[in-house]
C-alpha cells in the first residue's frame, strides 16, 4: 500500500496506563519442565506495551521470580489506583489446576506438593482486581488451562460491535483474555527450523497489533476486543486444540483501548459510497447536501473518513467550472459545520422556525427540509434564492420543484378504506426517544429504533405459576401418591416437596416483578437486552457480525401474537429471546437494519425524494 494512502492514527488517551508482565521459563520442581517461550513472550510484549507510539504503558517485568515476589507485585499494581487508570496484567508460563479444578499460576519456586501455598491462585489475582479502584482492567493469561480462572462474566458474543467509536463514551470494565479453554493446553510457537519463538496466542496478538491488522474498524484504534478477535482467528485457523477465550466483568461505555495502529489508517471510501454517488445527482439540492455532509466529516473522529472527505472536497474545490467548487473551498477554508437551511432566502420580516431537536443519537440532517412557512403555488411568484456573492450554489425553480400553499391542504379529509388498503404499513412508525432504563447505555451516535417488553403472557404465566405453587405448598404432600419413598437422603419427602414448591413460587414471583424492567432495544448497531430488578444486567448482540437470525412461533403464539427470536454470531452459540410481542413487525425491523438500512432511513424522512430534491 502506498504511504500516501495512510494517515496517522489518533493519539492515545491522556490516562495513566500501567502494565505488569510476568513470565516464568525455569522451574525448580521437576514436575514442571522448563519453557523457552515465556522468555520470548516477556521480551516482545514488554517492548510493545512500553512503546509510546503503540501502547504507551508504564511496564514492570518480572521474569523467573518466586511466588512471593509475584504476589506482592500484583498487589502493588492494583493498589492506589483511581477510576481513570488502566491496569494490565500479563502472565506467560505453566498453569495447573488443583483437585477442585481451580487454576494456579506456577512460579519458579512452586512446589507441586504444596501448590496452594507456593503457586499464585487465579482467585488471588481476581480478588485483587475486583477490589481495585482502577476503572479499566485487562488480564491476559497465556498458560495451559487458563480458561479455568472461574470467569463468570459476559462472553464476547454479548459485547459491543467492533465498529463503535471508542471515544464517544467512557470505557470501563475488566477484560480477561485466556489463551485456551479450561481443559485445553496452550502451545508454544515453533518455527520451521524447530526453534521456539514465543507462545502461539501471545505471538498472534503482538503480530496483530504491530502490523495494524488488528485494527478491524480501520479507525486507528485497537481495542482489547479487536486484539482478541485477531488472535482468536490466527490461533484457531490451523490449531483446533487451543481455543482462546474472552470474558468481561462490569462492562461500561465503550470498549477499552489497548493500542493505536502503528502503521496508520488506510484512507478509503468505505461507508461513503452513497454520499459520493449523491455528488453526481442531477438535482442541485442533493449535490449541495452531499458537499455539506463532507464538510461535517472533516471533523469526524475516524481519520480515514475525515481524510477521505478532505481529499474529495479538495478535488471539488479545484475542478474548473464546477458550481460546487466555491462551496467546497469555503468548507475547506473555515472548517465550520454548514447549515444548509440558510441557503434558502426568507423575507426579512419572517424568521425561520427553530430546527427540531434530533431523535436520540441521530445527527440533524444536513439537507434542506420541507417548511410549511416557505411554500408557493404553481402560479405564484417565483421563490427568491440566495445571493451568489457568498459562493454558495443557488436553487432554481425547476430544481426546487413544485411546492404548495398550506391552505390548499385544509380541505383534505381521510379516504374511506373499508378493505384496509391504505391502512398502516407493515412496520409501525419508530419510537423517537428511548426510556430512561435504556438511554444510559446508548452512545450519542447510535440510532435508536425502538424497545420492547416481553409479551404479557410471560408475567401472566409466572403469576399463575406462583399462585399455584403457593397454594399447593400450604397443603401437605403425600409421597405415596407420587410413588416416592417417605424419606430422601434423610429428609422427609413431604418437607422437601413443600420447600421445592415455595422455591418455585418465589422464582415465579420474582420473574413477574422483573417484567417491567426487561427491555429489548434495537438500534442501527446492535440488539441490546437490559434486565434485572435489583441486579441490572446488560448485554448486546452486534448486527453486522450476526450470521443467523430465526423466528419461531407456536400455535398459541400465533393466536396471542408472540414468538421466539434466535440469533447467532459466527460459530458461537445461538441466543434466544422468548415471548417477544409483535414478532412479524420486529422481524422486519431487524432484517431491514441488517440488510437494507436505507429502508429505515426512508421511513424516518432522511432520504431525498427523487423528484423534488427534498426529504420525504
Amino acid at each position: 500500500m502506498a504511504t500516501d494512502d495512510l494517515v496517522p492514527a489518533p493519539p492515545l488517551p491522556s490516562e495513566r496506563r500501567l502494565a505488569l508482565v510476568i513470565a516464568t521459563s525455569t522451574y525448580t520442581d521437576g514436575e514442571y519442565p522448563d519453557l523457552p517461550a515465556p522468555a520470548h513472550d516477556a521480551s516482545n510484549i514488554s517492548a510493545m506495551l512500553a512503546d509510546s507510539a503503540i501502547c504507551g504503558f508504564e511496564v514492570q517485568t518480572l521474569f523467573d521470580r518466586p511466588g512471593t515476589e509475584i504476589r506482592l507485585a500484583i498487589n502493588k499494581i492494583f493498589n492506589g489506583r483511581d477510576r481513570n487508570d488502566l491496569v494490565l496484567v500479563y502472565f506467560s508460563g505453566h498453569g495447573v489446576k488443583d483437585d477442585h479444578g481451580r487454576l494456579h499460576i506456577v512460579a519458579t519456586d512452586t512446589d507441586s506438593e504444596t501448590l496452594p501455598a507456593t503457586a499464585i491462585a487465579s482467585r488471588y489475582l481476581m480478588d485483587l482486581a475486583k477490589e481495585s479502584a482502577a476503572g479499566k482492567q485487562v488480564i491476559i493469561l497465556d498458560c495451559c488451562f487458563s480458561g479455568a480462572f472461574d470467569a463468570k462474566g459476559v462472553g464476547l458474543v454479548d459485547l459491543v460491535g467492533s465498529d463503535r467509536q471508542v471515544d464517544e463514551a467512557v470505557a470501563g470494565g475488566r477484560c480477561i483474555l485466556t489463551s485456551s479453554r479450561s481443559a485445553e493446553y496452550s502451545f508454544q510457537n515453533r518455527l520451521a527450523s524447530g526453534e521456539i519463538a514465543g507462545s502461539v496466542f501471545t505471538t498472534a496478538m503482538i503480530e496483530g497489533i504491530r502490523t495494524g491488522q488488528a485494527d478491524l474498524g480501520n479507525n486507528g484504534r485497537i481495542t482489547v476486543q479487536d486484539a482478541y478477535r485477531y488472535a482468536f482467528a490466527a490461533v484457531t485457523k490451523d490449531n483446533r486444540r487451543q481455543t482462546p477465550q474472552f470474558n468481561m466483568y462490569g462492562a461500561e461505555g465503550a470498549a477499552i483501548l489497548l493500542a493505536r495502529n502503528p502503521v496508520g489508517v488506510r484512507v478509503g471510501a468505505e461507508g461513503l459510497f452513497e454520499l459520493l454517488a449523491a455528488l453526481d445527482s442531477p438535482h442541485q439540492a442533493i449535490r449541495i447536501a452531499a458537499v455539506d455532509t463532507l464538510g461535517e466529516l472533516l471533523h469526524d473522529d475516524n481519520p480515514a473518513k475525515s481524510e477521505a472527505a478532505r481529499r474529495r472536497l479538495q478535488t471539488l474545490a479545484t475542478t474548473d467550472g464546477s458550481p460546487l467548487a466555491p462551496h467546497a473551498q469555503r468548507l475547506l477554508a473555515d472548517g465550520t459545520e454548514p447549515d444548509p437551511v440558510r441557503h434558502i432566502h426568507r423575507p426579512a420580516a419572517e424568521e425561520a422556525p427553530p430546527r427540531p431537536a434530533p431523535r436520540y443519537g441521530v445527527r440533524p440532517s444536513p439537507r434542506p427540509r420541507r417548511d410549511t412557512e416557505f411554500v408557493r403555488a404553481a402560479d405564484a411568484e417565483p421563490a427568491a434564492v440566495v445571493d451568489p456573492a457568498g459562493g454558495v450554489p443557488t436553487f432554481t425553480d425547476e430544481e426546487i420543484g413544485p411546492v404548495f400553499l398550506t391552505d390548499e391542504f385544509d380541505g383534505l379529509v381521510p379516504v374511506e378504506d373499508p378493505l384496509g388498503v391504505f391502512g398502516p404499513g407493515r412496520v409501525l412508525p419508530l419510537e423517537d426517544e428511548p426510556s430512561t432504563t435504556v438511554s444510559r447505555y446508548l452512545y450519542p451516535t447510535e440510532r435508536y429504533r425502538g424497545e420492547w417488553r416481553r409479551h404479557w403472557i410471560d408475567p401472566a404465566v409466572s403469576m399463575g405459576l406462583a399462585g399455584w405453587a403457593t397454594g399447593r405448598a400450604t397443603r401437605p404432600v403425600d409421597p405415596h401418591l407420587l410413588h416416592l419413598p417417605p424419606h430422601l437422603w434423610g429428609i422427609a419427602t413431604a418437607d422437601a416437596a413443600t420447600w421445592a414448591l415455595i422455591a418455585i413460587a418465589v422464582l415465579a414471583a420474582w420473574r413477574t416483578l422483573s417484567w417491567p424492567f426487561w427491555r429489548m432495544t434495537l438500534t442501527n448497531k446492535q440488539i441490546m437486552l437490559v434486565r434485572g430488578l435489583l441486579w441490572r444486567r446488560t448485554s448486546t448482540i452486534p448486527l453486522q457480525p450476526m450470521t443467523h437470525a430465526g423466528l419461531s412461533q407456536s400455535p398459541l403464539g400465533r393466536i396471542l401474537n408472540y414468538a421466539t427470536l434466535s440469533f447467532a454470531v459466527g460459530r458461537r452459540r445461538t441466543h434466544r429471546i422468548r415471548y417477544l410481542p409483535n414478532p412479524n413487525e420486529l422481524w422486519l425491523r431487524i432484517q431491514e437494519e441488517k440488510f437494507e438500512p436505507a429502508a429505515v432511513e426512508a421511513r424516518l424522512g432522511t432520504r431525498h425524494d427523487d423528484d423534488s430534491g427534498y426529504d420525504d
